[in-house]
């Protein structure tokens, strides 16, 4: 909780982190509208087709599997979100853990990433959160086992700039993030964050500042 209230604060409560900020949202957020798109262009004619097999009358199929769409989008949006930033965490939102890094070190690490190394990186967590995403569609329903899984992936995915900056792949990453003091209730409070449909999308900053300061005052100590 205190590393998101830090991060928080430090990237909207000064303006020289502003410039960091803004092209990632507005990438991210073209990135998960044409996600979302695709989303409803495969998934409503399906699940309208397959109320239509059950019976329904072709007149109502179209509404409520637009509303069926909606709902689990409506469950599912925050896991999504976090899955894509982890993914194009080392692209887009480099620089900004950089710079908050650089507020409190003079000389933080910054190992170059290449194309062949943010493919090392990006495969197995891409695996993960494909797995993380099946559960959720399988237990949207149960709200603790959903902000665990949410947790789980936000944990990974918003100190993967910190991490890779240094190095460390995920698969590496995956056994260090439980190293650092306070990630439990960092975890638990971004995958709460997470849940909530366009607070993740604004906090989404602050919760990548927020894990790059706990990776940093970890490897400090």
């Amino acid at each position: 909780m205190v590393f998101v209230a830090r991060g928080i604060a430090l990237v909207y409560g000064q303006r020289r982190f502003w410039p960091f900020v803004w092209r990632p949202m507005l990438a991210s957020g073209a990135v998960f509208l044409g996600i979302f798109a695709i989303g409803y262009w495969l998934a409503v004619p399906f699940m309208a087709s397959q109320l239509e097999r059950l019976g329904l009358s072709e007149r109502i199929t179209g509404g409520t599997a637009l509303l069926a769409y909606g709902l689990l989008w409506w469950f599912l949006s925050g896991i999504v979100f976090v899955s894509m930033a982890g993914l194009l965490s080392s692209v887009l939102w480099d620089r900004l853990s950089y710079e908050v890094e650089l507020a409190s070190d003079p000389s933080p690490p910054k190992e170059e990433t290449n194309w062949s190394e943010w493919l090392i990186d990006a495969l197995p967590r891409a695996g993960f959160a494909a797995l993380i995403f099946c559960g959720s569609i399988g237990c949207f329903w149960l709200l603790p086992v959903s902000v665990a899984l949410a947790s789980w992936l936000c944990l990974y995915d918003y100190t993967a700039s910190p991490y890779l900056r240094r190095g460390i792949p995920f698969h590496k990453q995956f056994g260090l993030a439980v190293r650092c003091k306070g990630w439990p209730t960092f975890a638990l409070t971004c995958g709460l964050l997470t849940l909530l449909p366009l607070v993740n999308v604004l906090l989404l900053p602050g919760l990548v500042a927020g894990g790059t300061l706990m990776v940093a005052e970890h490897k400090r100590r």
